[in-house]
């Protein structure tokens, strides 16, 4: 009686348990006369399962050996690939490579792999990758070069070679352009490898350009490695812009910012005393400040002190500005920023006073502290428009209001470095939290 093969597999797959049980009997006589068609329905049903039938390696495995030894070439390689994923490996680099033999191209995917790692026999590196190579070129074996150029660049079993994994896979080209989705993401992402790793890219190709295509397929580790050029282009663009900022001139010096990001874990009240001594005798003065506790994203923790009416929030992410002069590598915290709010929340130091400046410095400071008073008191002792009591106190607001701009003239840069410090972290606060 002839069997309607279409019809056997629509039983397998019923969901009526008498005729499932029924095309099974009817598959498994067919299989015991040679019928290769009826073997393919039945390893299908045990690898992957039907309604009614549950996947089963053991029978899996009987039923590809009976079509194996039956003749199935793709049987044979089929067989391989069972026994070594149950690491049968010396049964496993029999079989593929007798359905090597035979033409099979996935056999010598398999037959390559498992001589390259030196399974069932000692690894033959060379001869496996003889064996990739001609199916890559004889049979158009994707697999087989795919896994050339992953051998060429981990540089495990073979010298590295970049430019031989490139080529490997444009060879074919051709066939992973019109591949699906998934097999075609492979193939970018590795050539993008090579790339990267020095192989010469063929016209309009770049590193960038193929991951990115890779990603858009799905590859996880293209996905990844896009991941990582968008935060690496960001960074670059943000310390550029940072570092036309970072250094300024003070108080007759140069000066460098530069920053750590941190979340806050702590914030705690702190108080220091401090003995001090005058006219009226010694005293004792407390100091109270909070401690601000931050964690860095590696989980580095570092403090800063902040007034003790200061605020910020446990949980949230700061970036504290450090002011050093420019020919040092230590700083000093002079601001923090709120990368929630863009608020900017004073430390309890001044970098610039933390640092001994020049005596000259000092001296022009004092100088334009004490300016008005001098200045005045020989006007009044003189003769001239300023011997009214009117006139004499203009020139003193005047000349006191000189002396102060004098005097805070040094300082004119920190406190637009620190402006300028506040404007990019208002700017870039979303992409640094």
């Amino acid at each position: 009686m002839l069997i309607d093969i279409d019809d056997l597999k629509r039983q397998l797959n019923s969901t009526v348990a008498s005729e499932v049980v029924e095309a099974e009997k009817e598959a498994i006589a067919l299989l015991e006369q040679g019928n290769l068609e009826a073997a393919d329905l039945l390893i299908s049903a045990y690898a992957e399962g039907a309604p009614l039938i549950r996947p089963d390696r053991i029978k899996e495995f009987k039923y590809t050996k009976m079509a194996a030894d039956l003749g199935s070439d793709f049987c044979r390689y089929w067989l391989a690939k069972l026994q070594h994923g149950s690491k049968d490996y010396a049964g496993a680099i029999e079989n593929a490579t007798r359905a090597h033999e035979k033409g099979i191209p996935y056999a010598a995917t398999l037959l390559g792999k498992m001589m390259l790692a030196g399974e069932g026999q000692a690894a033959k590196p060379l001869d496996a990758l003889q064996i990739l190579s001609d199916s890559v070129d004889k049979d158009e074996n994707t697999d087989a070069a795919l896994l050339i150029a992953q051998v060429y660049m981990e540089e495990k079993v073979v010298p590295r070679n970049a430019q031989g994994a490139y080529d490997i896979l444009q060879r074919l080209a051709h066939v992973f352009e019109r591949s699906a989705p998934t097999l075609r993401a492979d193939y970018l992402a590795f050539k993008a490898e090579s790339i990267r790793l020095g192989a010469a890219p063929g016209p309009g190709e770049s590193y960038e350009q193929l991951i990115s295509q890779a990603a858009d397929l799905g590859n996880e580790s293209a996905v990844i490695a896009r991941g990582k050029l968008q935060t690496n282009a960001l960074e670059r663009e943000l310390k550029a812009e940072w570092d036309a900022i970072a250094t300024f001139r003070a108080t007759g010096m140069h000066w460098k910012m530069f920053t750590e990001l941190g979340t806050l874990k702590g914030l705690t009240r702190q108080s220091r005393s401090f003995v001090t001594t005058s006219s009226d005798g010694i005293k004792n003065t407390t100091k109270h400040t909070k401690l601000a506790t931050l964690a860095t994203r590696s989980g580095r923790e570092f403090n800063v002190t902040i007034p003790v009416n200061g605020n910020m929030t446990i949980g949230r992410r700061y970036a504290v500005v450090y002011v050093g002069p420019a020919d040092s590598d230590d700083g000093i915290p002079g601001r923090i920023h709120d990368l929630e709010t863009g608020a900017a929340i004073k430390t309890d130091s001044n970098p610039l006073w933390n640092y001994n400046l020049r005596p000259l410095d000092r001296l022009i400071g004092l100088f334009c502290l004490t300016l008005g008073a001098p200045f005045m008191i020989l006007v009044w002792m003189g003769e001239g428009w300023f011997d009214t009591e009117a006139g004499f106190l203009l020139a003193l607001v005047a000349v006191a209001a000189i002396g102060t701009k004098l005097f805070m003239r040094p300082f004119k840069g920190y406190r637009k470095a620190m402006a300028d410090a506040g404007a990019f972290f208002a700017k870039h606060r979303d992409k640094l939290r």
